[in-house]
């Protein structure tokens, strides 16, 4: 079916950043060696398969200080959309060895986070230096506090987080999942000479409607992170006959989850 182009004046949430870690979930090797770097994600278009339900397709953009393009650089992604936990203004990351993230209100082990969840760092106005933001995944659960697998050279300890944590499968009457492709059959996503990489994420129809976040980073050396939330939008045409029935979407304005205002469905 044809493509349906999605139009967004901004990029909801996306960073700045320098750091190391992986996921995607190993992305390749960081070409950045030094100074400020930015990396965004952003949606462009959303179809469906008869194989695969809906493909969502985003496009990472990472530039160096100078705002020119950085080629050769791997993105691994990942996607929440089952949040166990979440907070707004309120976790800690910790510059430990293995990096450590903390949330003091509650039990992570109590939420039913395990190890290989993944947590999501979200910006907001205090709070956006990329060494942080984007996609982690969890290593170990003790309580309050959750070790994240890889390494982050940039990195200082930061409070006032915003997060949501968990997995790709949520309950919406029944079981739906989502996951992260690779666009290159060889299952890598790598920048391109003007800077861009792709990924999709590929949804069940039944998600519709239902709050999503991305996470996205670089591989090793300066890390660089970025994120993106919102509802999944409709990938299904509605035939002129007007006789079949397909999903629709929630016509409210869904902020991003674990910001003011949002809605992280199924986080206790």
């Amino acid at each position: 079916m044809k493509n349906k182009q999605l139009g967004y004046t901004a990029v909801l949430v996306s960073a700045l950043l320098m750091v190391g870690c992986g996921s995607n979930d190993k992305p390749d090797g960081n070409p950045v060696t030094s100074g400020d770097a930015g990396m965004s994600i952003t949606p462009v278009e959303v179809e469906y398969s008869p194989e695969k339900g809906c493909k969502m397709l985003f496009r990472a953009h990472a530039v160096e200080g100078n705002g020119n393009p950085i080629p050769g650089l791997g993105v691994g992604a990942n996607v929440v959309i089952n949040a166990k936990a979440s907070g707004t203004g309120i976790g800690l990351i910790e510059t430990t060895a293995p990096i450590s993230f903390v949330d003091n209100r509650l039990s992570f082990n109590a939420h039913r986070v395990v190890p290989n969840d993944k947590l999501i760092i979200l910006p907001s106005a205090a709070r956006h230096d990329t060494s942080y933001i984007g996609d982690w995944t969890v290593y170990q659960v003790d309580g309050s506090r959750v070790t994240l697998s890889g390494a982050a050279y940039n990195l200082e300890t930061t409070d006032q987080l915003s997060y949501v944590i968990g997995n790709e499968t949520a309950y919406v009457g029944t079981t739906a999942v989502a996951h992260v492709e690779s666009v290159e059959n060889n299952g890598t996503t790598v920048t391109d000479e003007k800077g861009y990489a792709y990924f999709y994420v590929i949804y069940d129809t039944e998600l519709v409607g239902h709050t999503y976040v991305v996470g996205a980073h670089t591989g090793d050396g300066y890390r660089m992170g970025a994120a993106w939330s919102e509802q999944f939008p409709n990938c299904v045409e509605i035939p002129n006959d007007g006789n079949t029935t397909t999903p629709t979407t929630d016509a409210n304005t869904t902020t991003p989850c674990g910001t003011t205002g949002s809605t992280c469905p199924n986080a206790t």
